[in-house]
Formats: C-alpha cells, sequence, structure tokens
C-alpha cells in the first residue's frame, strides 16, 4: 500500500509494529525508507531495526539509508526528531500527565506532528505540538471521548513542551 501511495506522489508516515528478530540490512533499511517521507519507530523499534540503542548511531544509519525524517519516540525521555533534509534535530521532553494508559499516546504523538509539520512547521514547533498532544491520550483508557481540551489547557501544555524543545544542526 505505502509503495502505491508513493507512485502516486502521496505522502507516507510509518510506523512500525514491532522491531525486526535482526538488524535490518543496510540494503533492507534503504528499501523500508524509501516507501516513506516519516518514519516513526519508538527507541527498542528503532534500536532493534538500527542495531544499536545509541540514538546518535540510530540516526546516522536511517539518514545514510535516505530517511527525510526520523521521529524516535522515547516514553518518559520525550523524543528525538531529525530533519535530515535540513539538517535539523529536535529533541522535545514529555509533558506531565496523569497517566493512566499511554497506549495510543506514540499514535498521539505521530499525528500531531505529520500534521505540525505538513502545514509548515518547523521540526522543533512540530515536536513541541506533537507532545504536548501525547499528554492527553495518557490521561485517559481508549479512544477521547470529552472531546477537544480547551484551547488555554492545551496553550499551558505546549507552553510546558517548548521549555524542554532542545534543536540543533545535524
Amino acid at each position: 500500500a505505502a509503495l502505491d501511495l508513493k507512485s502516486r506522489g502521496k505522502r507516507v508516515s510509518l510506523e512500525p509494529y514491532q522491531p525486526p528478530d535482526t538488524p535490518l540490512s543496510d540494503e533492507a533499511l534503504q528499501r523500508l525508507i524509501s516507501v516513506c517521507d516519516i518514519f516513526s519507530p519508538n527507541h527498542f523499534e528503532a534500536a532493534g531495526i538500527a542495531g544499536s540503542e545509541d540514538l546518535n548511531i540510530i540516526a546516522e544509519r536511517f539518514q545514510k539509508a535516505g530517511a527525510r525524517i526520523l521521529a524516535v519516540r522515547r516514553g518518559a525521555k520525550g523524543a528525538s526528531v531529525f530533519d535530515f533534509m535540513r539538517n535539523e534535530v529536535a529533541h522535545v521532553g514529555v509533558v506531565p500527565a496523569n497517566v493512566i494508559d499511554p497506549v495510543g499516546a506514540g499514535n498521539a504523538f505521530c499525528g500531531a506532528l505529520i500534521a505540525r509539520i505538513y502545514t509548515g512547521d518547523s521540526i522543533g514547533n512540530a515536536a513541541a505540538h506533537a507532545s504536548a498532544t501525547a499528554s492527553y491520550l495518557v490521561e485517559q483508557i481508549g479512544m477521547p471521548r470529552n472531546g477537544l481540551p480547551a484551547a488555554s489547557d492545551y496553550a499551558k501544555r505546549l507552553e510546558i513542551a517548548h521549555s524542554t524543545l532542545k534543536t540543533s544542526t545535524l
């Protein structure tokens, strides 16, 4: 499906389900990366694919494979988003929340990140929005049922996310 979308000029993001049993060869990683614009594994998945838990080695392997944007979700350590096209990286922390169930937080992070990137945001601002968005999902079980958060509350969480943000060039 991803190949079909790419062949028609569509933007594709990919979030793996689980890491492989062994690290991917350079050729296999290039094939995987070639079907997407944004690749967003969690740290465990990224380490399994790259063959190292070291974030710098992970980023280097994905960059050499031709990744455009790599967003590594690191649980309580936040996330690191690498924009290899602009030679930028953004590290964003976790927005404090009353954690009830973390299931779905990665999906919320990815969705917000993708939406912000494709509306023209910087990688840092997109990462901050993604962190703020994910903070809501962990505060409940399952899909949100109470509608959108109040704009003032979201603004506070976004401010917290921005306060943790560190951006630099690669």
